[in-house]
C-alpha cells in the first residue's frame, strides 16, 4: 500500500552546525515535517522550492556565506507576500549580548530561542508561531479592508474582479487597469526595516484612496504593489488619473525615526484584452509586464499600453506643451521622444571634442 501524505507542516532548521539540527530534528520530528539547510543559501533554495511548502523557519546567526541575519532580511523582502510574512525564529547563544536580540527583532525576525534549548520551550513557540500564522491568513482572507492602507484586501478584490470579468464576457465593456508598484520598496524595507516600508505603503495608499471614485476599485497586491481598476473610463483619462497620482506621491515625503523619505511610483496603465479563456490570473500577470515597462523608463514613471501603435509626440510639440505648463501630457511620451532625439545626440557628440579642443585653444590664444 502506497503511504499516505504527510500532512504535517514543515519547519526548516537552517544551522551550519550538524549537532544543532539533528537536536532540533529530535524536538520538532513528532509534531512537524522537519527540512534541514546547512547554510543561508541552501534554506533559501528550499524556501524558494514549490515542492515544499514551509510554515516556519529556525535560524542560527552564524553560518557561513549567507549568515542568519542576512537570510532574514532576504525573507522579508520577498515579492511573495506569504514567504515575506514567514515566522522566523533567530537562534542565539547564552553569550549573546540583549542588544544582539534587540537587532534580530528589528531586522523583522518574528521569535528568539537561546541555546543550549528547553525542549518544552521550543515546541510551545513553534506551535504558537503556526497558530498565529494559521489565524492572520484566514483573517486575511475574511477581512475586506487591508489595515495597512484602507484599500480593498487582495482576497475582496479578486472576488469582486472575477464577478466582473464573468460580466464583461457576458457583455464586453472597457475596464482600465492601473498596476502602482514602489520604486525600490524591497531595498527600502531591507535598509529601514519593517515599519518604514509599512508607512511609506500607508502613505501611498491614502493618496490613492482620496483619489479613486465612487465606482472605482483599488486594492493592494502584495508588498509594495496597489491596483487600481476603473469602470466607465476612457484610456486618455486613466492616464491624466495614474500622472496625477505618480506627481502626488513624488510630491510627498514619509516621516521616518531617522528622518525622510522621498518615494516614487511606476505605474502601468492597460486595458487587458478578455477572451472567452481569459481568467483573472491572466491579467493580473499582464499588469505585471505594462508595470515592468513604466519601471524600466527608470522609475517615476507611467506608461500606457495602447493595445496600437499611436502616432508619437514631436519635439516640436512637446516643446510648445511644455512652455503652456502641461509637462504631464509629455511625460508620458518621454521613451518616444528619446528615440527623436538619440540620432541629434549622436551627430552632435561627434564633433563635441574637435569644438571643445577649437574653444580651449581660441581661449588660450587670448592669454
Amino acid at each position: 500500500m502506497a503511504r499516505p501524505p504527510d500532512t504535517r507542516p514543515q519547519v526548516l532548521v537552517a544551522d551550519d552546525s550538524r549537532v544543532m539540527r539533528a537536536a532540533l530534528q529530535r524536538l520538532l520530528a513528532d509534531e512537524f515535517t522537519v527540512l534541514e539547510a546547512a547554510d543561508g543559501e541552501a534554506a533559501w533554495a528550499l524556501l524558494l522550492d514549490e515542492d515544499h511548502d514551509i510554515a516556519l523557519v529556525f535560524t542560527d546567526l552564524s553560518m557561513p556565506g549567507l549568515d542568519g541575519m542576512e537570510l532574514l532580511k532576504r525573507i522579508r523582502a520577498s515579492d511573495d507576500a506569504r514567504l515575506a510574512a514567514l515566522p522566523v525564529i533567530v537562534i542565539t547563544g547564552k553569550e549573546d549580548d540583549p542588544g544582539l536580540q534587540e537587532q534580530v527583532l528589528a531586522a523583522g525576525a518574528s521569535d528568539f530561542v537561546t541555546k543550549p534549548f528547553d525542549p518544552v520551550h521550543v515546541r510551545a513557540r513553534a506551535r504558537a508561531h503556526l497558530r498565529h500564522r494559521e489565524t492572520s491568513e484566514r483573517l486575511q482572507r475574511e477581512t475586506p479592508v487591508d489595515p495597512a492602507t484602507g484599500l480593498s484586501s487582495e482576497a475582496c478584490f479578486r472576488r469582486m474582479a472575477e464577478q466582473i470579468l464573468a460580466q464583461i464576457k457576458r457583455q464586453p465593456r472597457p475596464w482600465v487597469w492601473l498596476r502602482i508598484d514602489v520604486d525600490g520598496f524591497k531595498d527600502l524595507y531591507v535598509r529601514h526595516g519593517r515599519a518604514a516600508a509599512q508607512a511609506v505603503i500607508t502613505r501611498i495608499g491614502r493618496i490613492v484612496a482620496s483619489t479613486v471614485r465612487r465606482g472605482d476599485h483599488a486594492a493592494t497586491l502584495g508588498r509594495g504593489r496597489i491596483v487600481l481598476l476603473l469602470q466607465s473610463t476612457p484610456l486618455d483619462g486613466a492616464r491624466v488619473l495614474a500622472e496625477r497620482l505618480r506627481n502626488a506621491v513624488d510630491k510627498s515625503v514619509v516621516a521616518l525615526d531617522e528622518g525622510e523619505v522621498h518615494v516614487t511610483v511606476s505605474i502601468g496603465v492597460a486595458v487587458p484584452p478578455v477572451e472567452a479563456g481569459t481568467t483573472l490570473d491572466d491579467i493580473l500577470s499582464e499588469m505585471e509586464r505594462v508595470a515592468q515597462r513604466a519601471a524600466e523608463a527608470g522609475g517615476n514613471s507611467v506608461y500606457v499600453e495602447t493595445g496600437e501603435t499611436a502616432p508619437a509626440l514631436s519635439l516640436v510639440s512637446a516643446l510648445a506643451l511644455m512652455e503652456r505648463g502641461r509637462g504631464d501630457e509629455v511625460r508620458a511620451h518621454r521613451h518616444g521622444l528619446w528615440q527623436q532625439l538619440e540620432p541629434l545626440l549622436r551627430l552632435l557628440a561627434e564633433g563635441a571634442q574637435a569644438e571643445l579642443d577649437r574653444l580651449l585653444a581660441a581661449v588660450r590664444g587670448r592669454r
